[in-house]
């Protein structure tokens, strides 16, 4: 390569990164005006809805519970816990186990067919791979499902939550 070509070239390549570094530093400036513009006219706009009215003495007592919609990872899991085959798991004689592992979690089906189940009634989810469950699910029926949640991940199941529709409705 003769040096006037190989000169060109390291111009050209310092050009294009001077360049790509000016247009993110743009970029960023002209997002980072965008959202303050935003903020301010946000916080200038008057409410549009009216405010809520008290709660009534014959309201249920759930109806004041927070809610949690079902994410797609559980529905996912639901979804599997009621049409898996019990084949997919290890028969130990009393309970039948199988565990599926990614690279973010760990879920655990339990068939317990010494108590007359046919089908996964238990599950357990470990969101974080720490080796310890952050979820524990009782399945009666599709519809039934009873969830424990270990707020604190420390095996100790503090939150319950049942499953009514599409949320999750603390208990």
């Amino acid at each position: 390569m003769k040096y006037k070509t190989f000169v060109r070239l390291r111009m050209a390549i310092i050009l294009v990164l001077v360049v790509g570094v000016l247009a993110g530093i743009i970029s960023l400036v002209s997002n980072g005006l965008q959202r303050s513009v935003a903020n301010d006219s946000a916080s200038t706009v008057a409410p549009t809805t009216a405010p809520t009215e008290a709660p009534t003495a014959a309201a249920t007592p759930t109806q004041w519970l927070p809610t949690v919609a079902v994410a797609p990872f559980d529905e996912e899991i639901l979804r599997t816990a009621t049409t898996a085959s019990l084949d997919e798991g290890i028969d130990d004689g009393e309970s039948v186990k199988w565990r599926k592992k990614s690279a973010q979690s760990t879920v655990e089906y339990r068939c317990d067919k010494a108590k007359g189940f046919t089908t996964w009634n238990r599950v357990k989810i470990d969101r974080d791979n720490d080796k310890k469950f952050d979820e524990k699910w009782s399945i009666t029926s599709p519809t039934e499902v009873k969830r424990m949640v270990s707020t604190a991940d420390d095996g100790s199941y503090d939150a319950t939550y049942d499953l009514t529709g599409a949320t999750w409705t603390r208990r």
